[in-house]
């Protein structure tokens, strides 16, 4: 077994063991579901960039910007412009769901619109369209894991196993088992964009600069938006709807996060920080 396996391997056995020893005693759904509603700014962080910085930001972009050029940028600006928005809507969804015991998408769209249809179709909705989203970022770990080591079978059992222990240390942990790996996974995706952005431009090509040198003069068309599939148009409405859907809650992953936090000040912190660091995914 090759070093890279076994270090992938390792990886992701060590982020599931943090998942279970991030288990607290449950004494409710709360627990489970929002931690409580305990959770100060930092630990928002770290939540919400595991919701960010994901598999996408590797393979999804970067297959993007090959295949369109500029136009992948798009995904730049919209979650800074989003947070923003939020910073003030977000405290006044999480005042409403603490008054009213929500946990959930549909808790609070039962609790607000008075239907129970509603909140059901949103459940219903936000699981069928949340599979692609889980089946690309376990593919993208597999895929990963395949390039490190050459060896197509590994991509698939590291498929296999991550997929069965993040089920079991989510079903054990709840959110706090989510954070807990949070902190030590996403810390360790940004020295690797740090290593992406820096080193290797500075070690192939002599830094940034010199690495855009290169590419504009054997690969012109990566630095422009493309006439065609990956135009303009395309640039202007992905990033609109992108944003749209982030500010306006629309993916219900992100609800246990946002109502998880202690304070409405908490969120407010958050939200400042958010807009001016992330990157998204």
């Amino acid at each position: 077994m090759s070093a890279a396996l076994w270090v992938s391997l390792v990886g992701i056995v060590l982020i599931a063991a943090l998942g279970f020893v991030g288990r607290r005693r449950a004494t409710d759904m709360a627990e489970w579901t929002v931690g409580g509603r305990r959770f100060g700014a930092a630990t928002m962080w770290f939540l919400q960039a595991g919701e960010v910085f994901t598999t996408f930001t590797f393979l999804g972009m970067a297959g993007l910007a090959f295949a369109g050029g500029v136009a992948a940028l798009y995904s730049l600006p919209y979650v800074p412009l989003a947070y923003a928005g939020l910073y003030w809507l977000a405290p006044r969804i999480w005042k409403r769901a603490r008054a009213h015991g929500h946990m959930t998408m549909s808790d609070f769209l039962h609790g607000f619109y008075g239907s129970r249809a509603l909140a059901l179709l949103a459940a219903v909705l936000g699981v069928v369209f949340l599979l692609p989203y889980l089946q690309l970022q376990i593919t993208g770990l597999g895929l990963a894991v395949q390039l490190a080591t050459g060896n197509h079978a590994s991509g698939q059992w590291s498929m296999v196993i991550a997929f069965g222990l993040t089920v079991a240390f989510v079903l054990w942990a709840g959110i706090r088992g989510v954070a807990t790996t949070s902190y030590f996974k996403d810390a360790l995706m940004l020295v690797v964009l740090l290593v992406l952005v820096f080193l290797i431009p500075a070690h192939f090509a002599g830094g940034i600069g010199p690495t855009f040198t290169r590419v504009l003069a054997e690969h012109r068309g990566l630095l422009s938006v493309h006439t065609g599939t990956y135009d303009s148009t395309w640039f202007l409405t992905s990033m609109v709807a992108s944003a749209l859907g982030v500010l306006f809650m629309t993916l219900p992953h992100s609800w246990p996060a946002l109502l998880s936090a202690d304070s409405p000040r908490a969120r407010a912190r958050f939200q400042m920080r958010g807009a001016s660091q992330y990157s998204p995914a």
